[in-house]
């Protein structure tokens, strides 16, 4: 339900204001960096207080070229456009295609701003569910694997509770849990929008 998730995004950026906006001390050190822009499909130099959307997944199945774009690509970065796309927003950021992996140098300088890069995103999109790169996004290209069973009973509706954030966060299961790069995105990001085998969920600084 993307429209659903595009709400839960706006209300924040209207209700919340500067708290959730503010991208801390981190963002100072963020120069230059590079963009996707996912309506031409090009990767560029991010144009002066770009505003974008980061991208947050565990790493391998399938190898990314720098530029160009190739026309297939890893199926959790394509959704990543999708959504990107339906939340109104232009630019989205990825470290395998942002970042020139087959330049130490730039390897170097980009990693050195990772806290800036997610700290400064208005929002990241975070693969939780993935192994790998090409799993995909569930409930965008692939399907839960897990649905909420609800039946009605005298005209009230009954559900079973699916996992709190809490839990999520608690899961050692999860891969995405257990890796540095991963957790550093979640402590850094002012806002999560976190896709997993059961639901969506957002979370902001509020």
């Amino acid at each position: 339900n993307l429209p659903l998730i595009q709400s839960w995004f706006h209300r924040c950026q209207r209700i919340h204001g500067r708290s959730c906006e503010e991208s801390g001390n981190a963002a100072t050190n963020l120069p230059w960096f590079r963009v996707i822009d996912v309506h031409t499909r090009n990767v560029i130099v991010a144009p002066a207080d770009c505003r974008y959307v980061a991208l947050s997944y565990v790493w391998g199945g399938m190898e990314q070229e720098y530029l160009p774009l190739p026309k297939r690509l890893a199926r959790t970065i394509s959704d990543a456009f999708s959504v990107v796309k339906s939340l109104g927003e232009r630019y989205l950021w990825v470290d395998a295609l942002c970042i020139m992996q087959d330049s130490r140098d730039d390897r170097h300088d980009q990693m050195m701003r990772m806290d800036a890069i997610y700290s400064s995103a208005a929002l990241t999109i975070v693969a939780v569910s993935g192994s790998h790169s090409n799993v995909g996004l569930p409930g965008i290209s692939i399907p839960r694997q897990y649905g909420q069973h609800s039946e009605l009973v005298r005209g009230l509706r009954f559900a079973v509770n699916l996992p709190s954030y809490t839990a999520l966060e608690q899961d050692n299961k999860l891969i995405w849990n257990s890796r540095g790069w991963t957790f550093q995105e979640k402590i850094m990001s002012k806002r999560l929008l976190l896709f997993t085998d059961y639901q969506a969920y957002f979370r902001c600084s509020n």
